[in-house]
């Protein structure tokens, strides 16, 4: 079984699955975007302000520092 951190404790470049966020606002949101659990994704870029950027099939989204830190990810390896 895979560890579950927090998306806000990831690398650059570490690819993870989302297992759930912590609050309705935070799934309400991630929901929109399109990014259920179980997507994948990757951290590509941790901003100044501690806002993250993740890859998800292609796409980018911007992901705001107090979200990132209520949503769960399971990291993926391979």
């Amino acid at each position: 079984m895979n560890k579950t951190l927090r998306l806000s404790d990831l690398e650059p470049g570490d690819d993870a699955v989302i297992m759930h966020a912590s609050s309705h606002w935070t799934s309400r949101r991630l929901t929109l975007l399109g990014l259920i659990d179980g997507a994948r994704l990757r951290l590509e870029l941790r901003c100044r302000d501690g806002n993250l950027v993740v890859s998800s099939e292609d796409e980018r989204f911007h992901i705001p520092a107090r979200h990132a830190q209520q949503i769960w990810v399971a990291p993926f390896t391979g």
